[in-house]
């Protein structure tokens, strides 16, 4: 990598020799330089990864290129190898020159440490199922990261966090569409945690601190039906042996909600900041404008500031809402 002064006295040889050669009659209807990158131009690595950005460039002629950081120049070649071990978003400035004219244009690259579900230390989960139990006591364990998972003795109620990689596959309500993606068109088939409950015990405590740039949520099929439809159960009288119908929840209705709270938590626990997002939003007067998302949203979180852990808090507006969700996908910086 060259040294700025080395790039400026390159750049202005270039120039010279342009002026000096002069143009044809052929490169007098060249027109300026345009330049293109993949993926407009915003990439995402890990500390350390590397990564080779190449820029496409018409009317490439007699060109000289200069990229920047931070407005500092680092190099005078056409592609660069950018690394870093500093989790943070970076800026790169890409100019070209020709005697026919100039373009610059931006990169955006996010290095993030990311969290995501392929698997456990200690934990080999089960195809086809929502694992509520790990093989380590009352949580999950990555990298970085610590899960809370509390279940009562037969299973039958947990909260906290719990392993899945179920599809939809549910149109009505029902219990086995619990821990299932709510997603009317692709479901994704990679893993993620079932989140459930409002209490303390859905907690994550990360190594050290971290600013959490985001995390991917989606409604839980079971929440997302129920908040559509009802829910029923059939009660039968020990005493005359008849059955009704009894509806345990109704459906939503204007001004109903399911929210997810991100509670940031300092290394003692304590609560620092926090931030909101509606998976469910009905707080329209028009049920045609009700919110269900469909599928993986962002949740930018960014704003909690350093974090050592984050608490996941669901709250809904009907009384005994079933309070599920799911996330994948943290992504975590310095």
């Amino acid at each position: 990598m060259r040294t700025p002064h080395a790039i400026h006295a390159l750049v202005g040889l270039a120039i010279a020799a342009a002026t000096v050669v002069g143009c044809n009659a052929d490169e007098s209807q060249t027109p300026p330089p345009t330049i293109y990158f993949a993926n407009d131009g915003n990439f995402e690595i890990g500390p350390g990864d590397t990564i080779t950005l190449s820029p496409k460039v018409i009317y490439d002629r007699r060109s000289t290129y200069l990229w920047t950081i931070d407005g500092e120049p680092v190099s005078a070649d056409l592609e660069l190898r950018f690394a870093s071990t500093t989790m943070h978003d970076y800026t790169l400035g890409f100019a070209i020159e020709t005697p026919f004219g100039t373009d610059t244009a931006n990169v955006y690259v996010s290095v993030t440490d990311n969290i995501t579900f392929d698997k456990f230390e200690n934990f080999e989960p089960k195809a086809n199922r929502l694992s509520l139990v790990s093989d380590s006591a009352n949580h999950f364990v990555t990298r970085q990261a610590v899960f809370a998972n509390v279940i009562n003795a037969d299973t039958t109620q947990w909260e906290g966090f719990a392993f899945s990689n179920l599809q939809q596959q549910y149109t009505t309500v029902n219990l086995a569409a619990i821990g299932r993606l709510y997603n009317t068109s692709a479901a994704k088939a990679n893993n993620y945690m079932s989140v459930s409950g409002s209490g303390g015990a859905n907690v994550v405590i990360f190594d050290r601190d971290y600013t959490i740039k985001s995390i991917d949520v989606a409604n839980d099929n079971f929440a997302c039906l129920t908040s559509k439809y009802g829910l029923y159960a059939e009660v039968t009288d020990t005493v005359s042996g008849t059955s009704e119908i009894v509806e345990l929840v109704g459906a939503m209705k204007t001004n109903d909600y399911l929210r997810l709270t991100a509670v940031g938590l300092d290394a003692t626990g304590g609560e620092i900041s926090r931030a909101e997002f509606y998976l469910i939003d009905c707080r329209f007067d028009n049920p045609a404008k009700f919110v269900r998302h469909d599928g993986w949203q962002t949740f930018p979180l960014r704003d909690l500031g350093h974090v050592r852990g984050l608490r996941l808090l669901l709250e809904s507006t009907k009384a005994d809402f079933p309070l599920f969700a799911c996330i994948d996908n943290i992504k975590l910086q310095d």
